[in-house]
């Protein structure tokens, strides 16, 4: 197990959308060494959570990295066959598309 500082995550209880975000300050360890409680600081207060009750914020940033070059040697991709229940659905989901035309 390994501890991540600095990590920004939401906590608390109820309609996710209105809970508190917070960043990771201290972690603090059970007995088994697996980390199993957290101080926050969020705008407002430092608190003490249980890890039950955070939820990690899925970030992202619209700074442009250095990409890799395609790489067009390679062999051309062939997705495997549908199977019989994929093509089932699509089927029905077409029929009942077409009813309600």
């Amino acid at each position: 197990m390994f501890k991540v500082i600095g990590e920004r995550y939401l906590h608390g209880k109820g309609i996710a959308g209105t809970w508190p975000l917070g960043i990771v300050k201290e972690t603090y360890p059970g007995k088994d060494n697996v980390v199993r409680g957290v101080r926050l600081k969020t705008t407002t207060e430092s608190l003490q959570r249980a890890v039950q009750h955070l939820y990690p914020m899925k970030l992202h940033c619209d700074v442009n990295e250095k990409t890799q070059p395609l790489n067009h040697q390679t062999t051309t991709f062939n997705p495997r066959p549908e199977t019989d229940a994929a093509v089932a659905a699509r089927v029905r989901t077409e029929q009942v598309g077409n009813e309600n035309d």
